[in-house]
């Protein structure tokens, strides 16, 4: 994923600076700086010649009568700005009073219908309705800019620059797509690569480098081989920016896509700017040579680039040169090669903790933790810290490894989605996998988590305490990857403790472990002590809302309705509490009170912004009717989402499972599972149904891997697909397998608080003499934060 490249760094930033500070000039293509006055003058009625006059001895006003009147088009104009400065003045207003970006809004909008090809009046009001959350009208009025004229698309390139430094890469490259649609685009011109250029670069930012590569080859064969518009030297510096930065972005975007020979071009190219500094391009043909498996080139290359005693390309050029060693069976040769590479690169940080790492990975670990300790010196590198991770468990060092965790968690970042991790550079993503997977080892350890547990109980008794709150907290974490029950709830209600105002976060993580694990008496504990904390009141109305799960999950329907209603009431409008307390009903298979309430959601909450909530009301919605045996009312819904979005991957998944459920339209319904188990290919709902449409259609041995793979994943352990995988097992003739299945199904089931009677009463028929389970519940769909 390239966007993590210093190549691909530096053009993010030129097309944002370019796009966003560029400035179209006046409002209009026919206004001058006059505004304030047109604005006067199209606001103000005229004055009579009987006015009083201003003053004692004035002559009376009379109105003033153009030599040349005023066209219609002038006065739309006048118009247009008089509405734009009106919208200026309440945006300025907006920092005191949030409410005057609605009204600013609405100006704008009125000034775009008297004068549709002023840019600046879409400069001002897409930043503020992207600000306020109305990213689709932002986007659709920065298309209708582009549809104006090519200078109305640098409008379109800044929003969507905008949108992919945010959490909107799929909206950056969407909206780019259809400025491509648009005929001012339609032919060649240095506009349209501009936009190729962008979504290229946000192509290969999502992991998709073939189609980057297809938009990166016109703009390539444009500079390179004159294809295309004819550039001048303005236009080539508009569209190279840092032209070696630029180049290597798309040479490793060409490399990426299996295209080496352009790979190869575009790294010569980049070498051409970058005269200074030959090993750079050493090290990406060592790239193309690897992944054209000429891995004695890519070795000679790759040499050339640490001759230069290079350190741009970090950990990155030294894993190369460890999997090239391999590939070629030489994988002794590695330790010597970078002990000579230290000597006559001492001050090289990256190849010092490398070459440690590799030191502890051999089992020399002594001269791992010298060369280490010797690098960091008195620093707290993370690099070093992390590789002492290992060492310190390895000597079973618990005092060491607690002081290690408090100084590695304020350091490390900590991402929390796939896109975060995206955007990441190369060297910290490579070195947050290595501090997730010292983690992850030190959790599996039992000696070490007995000794870090006692450690850090021992200091937190300690008279003053010799704990901090980031170490206490970090035992805490690694205690839930070590479902080690009691320490979790220790760790985290002792850094709760410790602050003033705890954090909203530390109540969450401990209270959905203890759901996750059905304690939820003690979960719902967790949530009312928060809800209860005076320093935390304006979140209440958050902390009830995830109390209502725990409540819920245990059969108190009552009580979880109870606390919502209470959060409803502070937050009336809050789209997600309304959908809440649907779905409570919705558990307790309420089914009327429920239906009303989804009903209630889908109808009231039309902004873009409740988009998902409205889904999953339309969602539950159909399952509702479903359950109450209205399959053509279930199936409608479900079809009407998929009119209105035919990619939605869920409506996919449940239409194409009713009708496998149901036994018809079975090749349809296989292409429609397929697709939503392309998009999440571990979804354990998703191969499930794609394991029964298989089943009905008597492939029998496919349904039954898919089946098995969904019982493996996470919340895979659901009765109905052990209900299913059983099915084809007894098809299949592995008689005990499913019987063991349906033993299975039947306990899941018993364990529910609603659990479903028909499917009970048909699991005891398949598997006679299976034993009840304690009562319980299933994991919760969905407990973020509303």
């Amino acid at each position: 994923m390239d966007f993590r490249s210093l190549g691909a760094r530096r053009l993010m930033t030129c097309i944002t600076l370019v796009c966003i500070f560029a400035a179209s000039g006046s409002v209009s293509a026919h206004a001058g700086d006059d505004a304030g006055d047109a604005a006067r003058e199209a606001e103000e009625p005229e004055r009579s010649p009987l006015a009083v006059p201003s003053q004692i001895g004035d002559e009376p006003l009379e109105p003033f009568d153009p030599v040349v009147p005023r066209t219609s088009a002038d006065k739309m104009r006048a118009a247009a700005r008089a509405w734009y400065m009106t919208g200026k003045i309440h945006e300025s207003r907006g920092a005191v009073d949030p409410d005057q970006f609605a009204v600013a809004v609405e100006a704008y909008r009125k000034a775009i219908n008297f004068d549709p090809e002023a840019l600046a009046i879409y400069e001002s009001l897409i930043p503020v309705l992207y600000a306020q959350g109305d990213k689709e009208e932002a986007q659709s009025f920065a298309l209708q800019a582009g549809r104006t004229s090519l200078a109305g698309i640098r409008i379109v390139r800044g929003l969507a620059a905008v949108m992919a430094q945010g959490d909107s890469l799929s909206d950056a490259v969407e909206i780019l797509q259809k400025a491509l649609e648009q005929d001012t685009l339609q032919d060649e011109s240095v506009q349209r690569l501009l936009v190729h250029r962008d979504l290229g670069l946000y192509l290969h930012m999502s992991d998709h480098p073939e189609e980057a590569a297809e938009s990166y080859q016109l703009v390539f064969k444009a500079l390179v081989d004159g294809e295309g518009p004819e550039l001048d030297a303005d236009a080539r510096n508009q569209l190279l920016g840092d032209a070696g930065a630029t180049y290597d972005e798309i040479g490793k975007t060409f490399l990426e896509a299996k295209l080496p020979d352009l790979a190869v071009r575009a790294f010569d190219k980049a070498a051409e700017h970058r005269t200074e500094r030959p090993g750079l391009h050493s090290y990406n043909l060592a790239l193309v040579f690897h992944e054209t498996g000429k891995h004695e080139e890519a070795l000679a290359e790759l040499q050339n680039y640490f001759d230069a005693q290079l350190q741009s390309k970090g950990r990155a050029a030294y894993e190369l040169f460890k999997e090239l060693l391999v590939e070629l069976d030489r994988g002794d040769e590695l330790l010597p090669r970078l002990e000579e590479f230290a000597e006559r690169d001492a001050r090289n940080e990256f190849l010092a903790y490398f070459l440690a790492d590799e030191y502890i990975a051999a089992g020399q670990v002594e001269k791992g933790k010298a060369l280490l300790e010797e690098t960091l010196a008195d620093s707290t590198d993370p690099r070093g810290l992390v590789g002492l991770l290992e060492v310190y468990r390895r000597e079973k060092n618990a005092e060491k490894l607690l002081t290690l965790l408090g100084k590695l968690y304020p350091q490390m970042p900590q991402p929390e989605s796939d896109d975060d991790r995206q955007k990441l550079p190369d060297d910290v993503l490579q070195l947050v996998e290595r501090y997730e997977a010292a983690l992850e080892t030190l959790a599996a350890d039992e000696e070490i988590m007995d000794g870090l547990t006692a450690a850090a109980r021992e200091q937190a008794d300690a008279e003053p305490p010799k704990i901090d709150l980031a170490q206490v907290y970090m035992v805490g974490k690694l205690s839930i990857d070590a479902e080690r029950t009691e320490d979790v709830v220790h760790f985290y209600q002792l850094a709760i403790s410790m602050m003033n105002v705890p954090t909203f976060d530390l109540y969450r993580e401990l209270g959905e472990y203890l759901i996750d694990i059905k304690d939820y008496e003690r979960a719902a504990e967790v949530f009312r002590e928060g809800a209860e904390n005076p320093a935390l009141q304006q979140a209440r109305w958050i902390f009830l809302y995830f109390l209502s799960y725990p409540l819920e999950f245990d059969g108190k329907t009552d009580e979880a309705l109870e606390v919502i209603a209470e959060a409803r009431g502070s937050q009336p409008e809050n789209s997600q509490l309304h959908f809440q307390e649907a779905w409570i009903h919705y558990h307790a298979h309420q089914w009327e009170a429920a239906e009303a309430l989804f009903k209630e959601v889908i109808s009231t909450y039309t902004s873009p912004d409740d988009e998902r909530i409205v889904r999953n009301s339309q969602f539950s919605l159909s399952n509702i009717y479903v359950q109450q045996g209205d399959l053509e009312r279930g199936e409608q819904i479900l079809e009407d989402v998929l009119k209105e979005d035919p990619d939605s991957i869920q409506a996919n998944n449940d239409l194409g499972y009713l009708w496998a459920d149901q036994n018809k339209n079975l090749d349809r319904a296989r292409e429609m599972i397929e697709k939503a188990l392309a998009a999440e290919p571990e979804n354990p709902a998703y191969l499930d149904s794609m394991g029964w449409v298989l089943y009905r259609l008597e492939e029998y041995e496919e349904a039954a891997k898919f089946l098995q793979q969904a019982t493996e994943q996470e919340n895979g352990e659901d009765s109905t697909i052990y209900d299913h995988l059983g099915d084809c097992l007894q098809k299949l003739g592995r008689e005990e397998e499913a019987a063991a299945a349906w033993s299975k199904a039947l306990e899941l089931e018993e364990e529910k608080t609603h659990p479903d009677e028909e499917l009970l009463s048909k699991l005891r028929e398949k598997a006679p003499g299976a034993k009840s389970s304690p009562r319980d519940d299933e994991k919760p769909p969905d407990a973020s934060a509303p």
